[in-house]
């Protein structure tokens, strides 16, 4: 079960690897006109992950943790696309919920994994110590991400967006190597 623990680093990298991470409130206020719109999109988000956390994980249980993990990451390049193409706070706001929706599949679902994998080499005890450094790679592809966007704002916010599908979609695609 090495391979899984291999792919949740990379996984776990490319579904925080988001150029807009760094611009989103002023993207988003961009095509809403207004800041306080914009906070409405990313408060829709937050809500739409704290109310469908236990459907979710109850989801998750039953369709098992590849295919969860596989609907998150196809859930996060449809809201990165909604994001992207966005011209109306409408497809914002359907992006946002579908964001909300891929941190509820991957909440809890992606530790069960890995706690999964290692239970099954035995090596359980060292859960905390491959789940920290798993989740460091949310931070690592945040960074990364935010550094080159900083580079990629020469051709403006919108192809900062629709770049960002690139990386969501290659999470998808390492989803589907999961055993």
């Amino acid at each position: 079960m090495e391979r899984n623990i291999r792919l949740l680093y990379l996984h776990n990298f490319l579904s925080d690897f988001r150029f807009l991470t760094a611009f989103l409130v002023i993207y988003i206020a961009g095509i809403t006109g207004s800041y306080t719109s914009a906070m409405a999109v990313i408060a829709v988000e937050t809500l739409t992950a704290a109310a469908m956390d236990i459907p979710m994980g109850i989801l998750s249980d039953r369709l098992g943790r590849k295919l969860t993990i596989a609907l998150g990451s196809c859930c996060a390049t449809l809201a990165m696309a909604c994001y992207g193409f966005a011209t109306t706070s409408l497809l914002l706001f359907i992006g946002s919920v579908l964001f909300g929706l891929s941190e509820c599949l991957f909440s809890g679902n992606n530790n069960a994994l890995l706690y999964e994998s290692l239970k099954q080499s035995g090596r359980e005890k060292q859960f905390h110590h491959y789940q920290g450094r798993i989740s460091s790679m949310f931070q690592l592809g945040l960074g990364l991400s935010a550094l080159a966007a900083s580079f990629l704002t020469v051709f403006g916010l919108r192809f900062i967006v629709l770049a960002g599908i690139v990386p969501q979609a290659l999470a998808v695609i390492v989803s589907l190597f999961f055993k």
